[in-house]
């Protein structure tokens, strides 16, 4: 793989983002621990050999491409927790849909019947 390769750190990085971006994709997400220490060593080769603009773009490009991807992977899995919580909590009361369409509880009423005397 050749990932600390001290003449090419740029080749090298990409490929490791390019790694990290399968592994996000899959749900590997402990490949994302096994890379990081390597991604770590690899920007700091990368700035004593000073890339170009354009190697630089291209390292900006996959990193927010990885950046937005681990996000969206957050908030899913954030909503996930919250469904499943609301799926285990108890629902108070009833709830239906009202004329106007949004949710209405309906509120429990009493099923006996009061005589007057």
């Amino acid at each position: 793989m050749g990932l600390f390769n001290a003449m090419r750190p740029v080749s090298a990085l990409i490929e490791l983002l390019e790694k990290e971006h399968d592994a996000i994709i899959k749900g590997q997400f402990s490949v994302l621990v096994d890379v990081s220490e390597p991604k770590e060593s690899l920007m700091q080769a990368l700035s004593r050999v000073s890339p170009n603009e354009a190697d630089l773009n291209v390292l900006k490009k996959l990193s927010e491409r990885n950046r937005k991807l681990l996000v969206a992977s957050a908030h899913g899995l954030k909503s996930a927790r919250k469904r499943l919580a609301d799926l285990k909590a108890p629902l108070p009361s009833f709830q239906t849909y009202g004329p106007s369409g949004s949710r209405a509880d309906m509120v429990n009423k009493s099923l006996t019947i009061k005589k007057k005397i």
